[in-house]
């Protein structure tokens, strides 16, 4: 009789004590989700700056200007 008593208290306070470990673990993950999709969301909302400007095109070639005759020699007098 006094087995099944102490078999029956052991056994409650086994799965109170499951229950507790239970919501405390869901309560750590939960918390840890939270961080990391609020860690996502930052970083969606606020995109780091590009520390060098993207170029998708080549830049052309400058161009040399058309050589112009010297301006004529002023008339002597």
């Amino acid at each position: 009789m006094i087995d099944a008593a102490l078999a029956k208290s052991v056994s409650r306070a086994v799965q109170e004590l499951t229950a507790v470990l239970s919501t405390f673990s869901e309560a750590i993950v939960n918390g840890v989700l939270k961080g990391v999709v609020s860690a996502l969301r930052s970083v969606e909302l606020h995109p780091p700056s590009p520390s060098l400007p993207v170029t998708t095109s080549v830049p052309e070639e400058p161009t040399l200007p058309a050589h112009t005759p010297p301006p004529p020699a002023p008339a002597s007098t």
